[in-house]
């Protein structure tokens, strides 16, 4: 099956939704981040 991850066209928009993203998403990031949920988490970049 043909992976359609990253695909360059779509990197500004990726770009995009990370700046703006809501608090409620930062607060999210954040706990994930800190590792409070107990599992591992990584934001897709460009």
């Amino acid at each position: 099956m043909k992976r359609f991850n990253n695909l360059p066209q779509f990197k500004e928009r990726r770009q995009e939704l990370r700046k703006n993203s809501t608090s409620e998403e930062d607060e999210l990031w954040q706990q994930l981040k800190y590792k409070r949920s107990g599992f591992k988490f990584k934001r897709q970049h460009s």
